[in-house]
């Protein structure tokens, strides 16, 4: 049995006392019932082992209570408000205790941070578990550096600048279930070395009240990170490879699907749910390339695109596709539209992809780049070249797909019941295909490309739709069901022709 402190009421005065309880080396000790106000740090607790606040009230000025190297420690059912502005402490005031040497940028975290005001804050401690505790109107609600902390069913409303601070040490875990932020401008605040599994997380924020971005977490290049999210009701966020999310479909589990939107997406959004859309092709092909075994990318939705009317841009609501080179290994991905709207003019009824085309003399083996086994299947989506007049340099070697010592397979199909104005635009200077360009000696050989057109039509283009470079392209045209336009395919070693 340890030491129990129940039943009180402290006031530190109008001068702010330092402290209200401190337990130190206190095993199997229990804070309970307690209320303190006007303290600037409310409860402090420091090797201890198996004890707990219970049922308390606090209205600190600095911090609430402070758990610094315990093991195996409880926070629940209590209530922790602010007193006073919730600015900086000052830096000569600055307890020893919470004092660390090293900037704090060495940890990817800010002074905002050090300095800060913090409800709970917990440092080198094993276990803390916070459960049913209400945070609210402080500089900083909860902070677990160098420590192992669970949080369920908490509530933090009104903190100024973050909800979750979580970094530093290589041992700091973070587990979380059912978490309520109400008007926090950035939730979670990720530093180096972070585990964090972080499930029913919400968030209310009446954007009227304040001009600054509403982040679900600090976007920040933290590193040995490995943080997931489940059931995340929140829509902003940007896009880490370190960050993931399992459920962000936009009617329920998220099977690996990545919405891009050329009107109102944006690149550095993560992507998985149509609320934060990319904008940019190449951001999703980006997605697969950084695709982890938990949420790998299946399906690219794109945007429909206005149907292309005579004299418009196809270029106008299409995802482009950039000038940089992207390089893909071992993907299965099918891409195909969504949001189709018939009722408008001119009518979305497909998407569509713009390639952009390299304006540099230096040959390329394809803007998309096969490694290993690839495979891609476009269903419904137009595929259009820009034009070699609107490239600032004479391009050559153009090519939307290129193979390097890989095995690719292309499905195009086209089972739309609308009439589109085309499928494949090659324009003047591109192919479908390349690979194996002789006059890059550092690509080897022996690629082998599977593709299907099935209802397609393939306008444009002054090379065959497949440019092999040497004899060791195998090029395997199955299930043709198409029209092709200008130039045939003499250029292509043929293995199995079903035309």
């Amino acid at each position: 049995m340890g030491i129990n402190i129940e039943n009180l009421t402290i006031d530190g005065g109008e001068n702010n006392a330092f402290g209200g309880i401190r337990l130190s080396n206190a095993g199997n000790s229990t804070i309970r019932n307690v209320g303190i106000h006007n303290s600037k740090c409310g409860i402090l607790v420091n090797t201890c082992w198996g004890g707990s606040i219970e049922n308390c009230f606090v209205n600190d000025v600095w911090y609430g209570a402070l758990v610094i190297d315990c093991n195996s420690f409880l926070i629940t059912d209590c209530y922790f408000r602010g007193v006073s502005e919730p600015n900086l402490i000052p830096v000569e005031e600055l307890p020893e205790f919470i004092y660390h040497e090293l900037p704090y940028s060495d940890w990817d975290l800010d002074d905002n941070v050090k300095y800060g005001k913090t409800v709970i804050y917990c440092y080198f401690t094993s276990s803390l578990s916070i459960i049913g505790t209400v945070v609210e109107y402080t500089t900083n609600a909860i902070s677990c550096l160098n420590s192992t902390m669970s949080l369920i069913s908490i509530h933090l409303e009104g903190i100024k600048f973050y909800g979750v601070v979580v970094g530093i040490g290589i041992e700091t875990q973070l587990i979380a279930d059912q978490i309520f932020f109400y008007e926090l401008q950035s939730c979670f605040y990720f530093g180096n070395n972070v585990l964090a599994k972080l499930n029913s997380i919400q968030n209310f924020y009446r954007s009227w009240l304040s001009p600054s971005d509403n982040q679900l977490y600090v976007y920040n290049e933290g590193l040995g990170r490995n943080i997931t999210f489940t059931n995340a009701i929140f829509h902003k966020r940007k896009y880490y490879a370190n960050i993931l999310f399992t459920d962000e479909g936009i009617n329920g589990q998220n099977l690996g699907a990545v919405y891009v939107n050329p009107d109102s997406g944006n690149d550095e959004n993560y992507g998985f749910n149509q609320n934060d859309s990319l904008q940019t092709f190449d951001a999703a092909l980006i997605r697969i390339q950084n695709q982890s075994t938990i949420n790998p990318v299946k399906t690219i939705y794109l945007r429909a695109a206005p149907i292309v009317i005579e004299g418009n841009d196809p270029k106008i609501g299409a995802a482009l596709k950039n000038l940089d080179v992207v390089f893909i290994e071992n993907a299965d991905v099918l891409i195909t539209t969504y949001d189709i709207d018939t009722e408008v003019y001119p009518p979305r009824i497909k998407g569509r992809i713009f390639f952009e085309g390299l304006t540099s003399q230096i040959a390329q083996i394809g803007q998309i780049e096969f490694s290993g086994n690839v495979n891609i299947y476009f269903r419904n989506v137009d595929l259009v070249c820009n034009s070699p007049n609107a490239m600032t340099v004479n391009p050559v070697n153009l090519s939307m797909f290129g193979l390097r010592n890989s095995y690719g397979k292309l499905s195009f199909n086209n089972d739309s019941i609308f009439s589109p104005p085309y499928d494949i635009d090659l324009n003047l200077c591109y192919s479908i295909i390349q690979a194996n360009l002789s006059s890059l000696i550092t690509i080897s050989s022996l690629s082998l490309i599977d593709i299907k057109f099935i209802n397609i039509t393939i306008i444009g283009g002054s090379l065959s739709p497949v440019q092999k470079g040497s004899p060791t392209l195998g090029v395997d045209c199955v299930q043709i069901a198409s029209t092709r336009t200008g130039i045939g395919w003499q250029d292509a070693n043929i293995i199995r022709n079903n035309f």
